[in-house]
């Protein structure tokens, strides 16, 4: 049994806890099955009941939008290797929550969910695992043409599964 901390105003959807895990409170988190290369993975999203998901700002102030209450710039200090303005928005003429590229693709819900708490985790500098500086990002606005619906599905019925267990 994994021992799990869960905040107030937190929403886990769709989501496979096998890690012991503090969960940053105040966020929404869910789970997608997208299709990259012919492969499936999982991206596990997070955005905070505070955020403002359309707000946009130029690529050259991107560092002053707000994620999770706290300016962009906390997670390009905390991580400048994987999360930068070069990496979460590259080729992009506008920044915002929405085309920001700050989730991973992982062979595992589980594994996708660990590594977005940890990523949420750096904004308060909290984040105690070095990142995976390696992994593609991907954005909201990505996920919606790489999900995979039929992969979504699947797992829902082998979540149904494990919680009659």
């Amino acid at each position: 049994m994994q021992k799990v901390t869960l905040g107030p105003k937190t929403i886990l959807s769709n989501i496979h806890i096998n890690h012991d895990l503090v969960i940053p409170p105040g966020f929404l988190y869910h789970t997608i099955a997208v299709t990259i290369d012919g492969v499936r993975k999982y991206v596990t999203i997070a955005f905070h009941n505070t955020d403002d998901m359309k707000f946009t700002s130029a690529v050259s102030s991107a560092e002053n939008l707000l994620y999770g209450g706290k300016l962009l710039d906390k997670l390009f200090t905390a991580a400048p290797e994987r999360f930068n303005s070069k990496t979460v928005f590259p080729d992009c003429t506008s920044a915002s929550l929405w085309n920001a590229k700050l989730f991973s693709a992982q062979k595992s819900m589980s594994e996708s969910f660990k590594d977005t708490v940890e990523m949420v985790s750096f904004l308060d500098l909290q984040g105690l695992n070095v990142l995976d500086t390696q992994s593609e990002l991907y954005s909201m606005d990505n996920l919606v043409a790489l999900k995979d619906c039929s992969g979504i599905l699947e797992y829902r019925k082998q979540l149904t599964e494990l919680y009659k267990k």
